[in-house]
């Protein structure tokens, strides 16, 4: 009963956001890989697959705006193809325009280009060379990926790819927030709780299985991660997946996919901040 009430009302919240917002979207997809540094295997490299799939515009008079970037710059090179995805696509490119805003790249669906029946697609691969430090600052401290919904969407796919030793064995956990004077949520901070929200979903833990690359609202799925995984020098099938899936998820919430990192008992380890 529960989660179906918590549904009615999100779907609720759902169609009047998007008609203020002027769009919303099939799925929005946050996908975090992380495995060791070739040249500094204390330290994690990260991919980051994230945008839409299935946009459809709305309202012409507003602006739909998106910015692609980490929102806590990470330590290490950075690099962005906001293009050369469209070989994944299940729909067409959406029409857009770049700009930058305070030394950030962001993105406008092109005005009078995108039709209200026009659906689109719309994916950003971001790449973090030794993004975080392999090893927790200290035992049992948090890292994660978030998800920061701004766009009305019917599906949040948030998943975090990285091989299963990284991790300690303690299940991971999922935190929402609901709109409030912190962005970009440290959860280590107890302070946090005040913006925290139940939620009825958890994260899964995919340890095995082809099955786990078979995504409904995000075709060509493995194709994309397999392509990641080349690039970080892994084997994708060793990897395991923590997944959290949400329908309707709300308008202007973040979600956090938690894990906790080995303390690295030989140095101390360092700062074990999430790519996020």
């Amino acid at each position: 009963m529960r989660r179906r009430q918590e549904l009615k009302s999100r779907q609720r919240v759902f169609a009047g956001m998007a008609d203020l917002h002027g769009g919303e979207a099939e799925a929005w997809v946050a996908t975090h890989m992380l495995a060791p540094d070739r040249e500094d295997p204390s330290r994690l490299s990260a991919r980051i697959l994230q945008g839409f799939v299935g946009l459809r515009r709305l309202r012409p008079d507003v602006d739909a705006c998106f910015d692609f970037r980490p929102a806590e710059e990470p330590r290490g090179p950075l690099s962005q193809a906001a293009g050369g995805l469209e070989e994944f696509y299940s729909n067409p490119p959406a029409q857009v325009e770049s700009g930058e805003v305070a030394g950030r790249r962001v993105v406008r669906l092109a005005r009078g280009k995108i039709g209200k029946d026009a659906v689109c697609d719309m994916l950003s691969l971001t790449r973090i060379e030794r993004a975080i430090p392999r090893f927790a600052s200290s035992p049992g401290r948090l890292s994660g990926s978030f998800a920061l919904i701004k766009t009305p969407v019917k599906v949040l796919h948030l998943d975090i790819v990285l091989p299963g030793e990284l991790v300690h064995d303690s299940p991971p956990e999922l935190f929402v927030f609901a709109p409030g004077p912190r962005a970009c949520t440290n959860v280590n901070d107890r302070l946090a709780d005040l913006d925290r929200v139940d939620v009825p979903e958890q994260v899964e833990v995919l340890a095995s299985g082809a099955a786990r690359f078979e995504v409904a609202a995000v075709p060509n799925y493995r194709r994309m991660l397999e392509m990641m995984a080349v690039e970080l020098g892994h084997d994708l099938d060793a990897m395991r997946i923590h997944r959290v899936s949400v329908a309707y998820p709300p308008f202007g919430y973040e979600f956090m996919s938690t894990y906790r990192l080995h303390a690295d008992r030989s140095s101390g380890g360092g700062s074990a901040g999430a790519p996020r």
